[in-house]
């Protein structure tokens, strides 16, 4: 039909739009890093991107640079564990969609139960 309105309507089926593209994802927002009451855990949450497929987040340990990836998710929480009582750790958060990539979120720091 090569899109032909008319013909595809002459040949008894309906016309659809196209679905808009998703515009690229903004930073995932309102990330929180939570002391727990079990030794060694930290819980991190932030907020769902809309039509956000994965979430990648990083943690950089106190006295380091180097920002490691530590889990690619579905799901907007992870209780870190084993962590050593008393350092301090940094977390920030990507999201991917269908249409891109976002930024990095803020970076939020606590300190290990």
């Amino acid at each position: 039909s090569g899109g032909d309105k008319a013909l595809i309507l002459s040949a008894g089926f309906d016309v659809k739009r196209r679905p808009a593209p998703l515009p690229v994802p903004e930073a995932p927002a309102d990330l929180v890093v939570q002391r727990s009451l079990v030794q060694g855990n930290l819980k991190v949450k932030w907020s769902r991107v809309y039509g956000s497929k994965l979430s990648y987040l990083e943690m950089v340990e106190e006295g380091s640079a180097e920002w490691k990836r530590i889990l690619t998710t579905t799901r907007s929480s992870h209780v870190m564990t084993n962590l050593n009582t008393g350092k301090e750790y940094s977390f920030r958060v990507q999201v991917v969609t269908s249409s891109g990539i976002s930024p990095m979120s803020e970076v939020v720091t606590n300190i290990a139960a």
